[in-house]
């Protein structure tokens, strides 16, 4: 039996702020701080990362949101943005400091896409495993 969340937890972000990354990675941490650590991490890494794209790439606001699934055990994110262009993986040069995010989203993700919005934009999504990190119990169970 699947047990979901009735209602996805939600973040509007302004497009104004790329500070308030912060703000993000803050609230993730709160919401979902009952999920192990390493976990926590994986999912605060691709939030800040599906949040940034919106900032370098999208140029508008966003909105988060983070839908959790009991069993399996998993954390869904997704980010609405203005753009529809899709997101890029692995287009950064030998020495660049940056290009390289949407490859560490596919990394730490289970599964991510994203798909075009009807009313224009698009949604880029990330599904985190967020089941028992080495030596821990559970936070699902």
């Amino acid at each position: 039996m699947v047990a979901e969340r009735a209602e996805p937890l939600t973040l509007d972000i302004p497009a104004s702020r790329l500070s308030e990354v912060v703000a993000v990675r803050r609230w993730a941490g709160e919401v979902l701080g009952w999920v192990g650590y390493d976990s926590l991490m994986d999912l605060t890494l691709v939030v800040t990362e599906l949040v940034s794209n919106v900032y370098d790439h999208a140029l508008g606001p966003c909105r988060v949101r983070m839908t959790h699934n009991r069993e399996p055990c998993r954390i869904r994110v997704e980010v609405d943005d203005i753009s529809e262009n899709p997101p890029v993986v692995g287009r950064s040069r030998l020495g660049a400091y940056r290009g390289r995010g949407m490859t560490m989203v596919s990394a730490l993700s289970e599964e991510w896409g994203f798909r075009l919005r009807p009313e224009g934009g698009k949604t880029v999504w990330a599904v985190i495993d967020c089941g028992a990190d080495p030596g821990e119990e559970s936070a699902c169970e």
